[in-house]
């Protein structure tokens, strides 16, 4: 059993819509909406994967938009979630229970590979494994959405420290998980140039104001946002 089964369970990690991010990774890189059933397509893309898909919003927006999508998660609960969601919208979606560092998918399977807020809940050991199995599956000029916790959030350093850059959580719906915060360097090292080539690279800061007046930063969460195609032979 995974340790996120408790998180999933009482569902207070439940998501129901897709985050902006993936949303904005579909329009800019892969098909626009541009009517009801019209789209500019800019990559011929067909197969998905939403690796840590937890309980499958992402997955679900990915299949509405006609992909044929597969999504794995560690969490066994996370996944029952995501069949239950994805049958009641009359989804075709593959989910399965498996770790994103030891993938089941012949080489050169997919044409997408997403990965929202995953790779920075492992070690850092494990994320760079699990980056390599993305770089596998993905076909030859395939593309990879990361995006990653930033050294530059004000959360970095809350929890205690269980490494260069990695806290375990204290409190809040994932108490007790890992926590890792990105810089520039372990960058390189995830998603090394040699094998991908980053096409659009940008770094998020997200201000959740006091309610007062004055409207003061209270948190700021820092994310990288990093997407990038597959460099590799046929």
């Amino acid at each position: 059993m995974s340790s996120w089964d408790a998180v999933y369970s009482d569902r207070l990690m439940t998501i129901w819509e897709p985050h902006d991010i993936v949303v904005q990774f579909v329009a800019r890189f892969l098909k626009k909406r541009q009517g009801y059933e019209n789209y500019l397509i800019h990559r011929d893309a067909q197969r998905i994967l939403d690796l840590g898909c937890g309980n499958g919003a992402q997955s679900i927006f990915l299949a509405r938009m006609g992909y044929e999508v597969h999504g794995i998660d560690v969490s066994e609960e996370a996944i029952n979630v995501a069949r239950e969601y994805a049958n009641q919208e009359a989804l075709s979606i593959e989910f399965s229970t498996e770790g994103c560092d030891e993938l089941s998918f012949q080489s050169n399977f997919f044409d997408a590979v997403i990965c929202h807020g995953v790779l920075d809940h492992i070690p850092m050991e494990k994320a760079i494994l699990s980056a390599q199995e993305a770089y596998r599956v993905l076909r030859p000029g395939g593309l990879l959405l990361v995006s990653l916790a930033s050294v530059r959030s004000s959360l970095f350093g809350e929890g205690s420290s269980a490494g260069r850059n990695t806290y375990v959580l204290e409190d809040g719906p994932e108490k007790g998980e890992i926590q890792h915060y990105f810089d520039e360097e372990e960058i390189r090292m995830l998603l090394p140039s040699s094998q991908f080539h980053f096409i659009d690279a940008r770094h998020k800061l997200e201000e959740e104001l006091t309610g007062s007046t004055d409207l003061v930063p209270e948190v700021t969460k820092g994310r990288w946002v990093l997407t990038a195609e597959i460099c590799k032979e046929e």
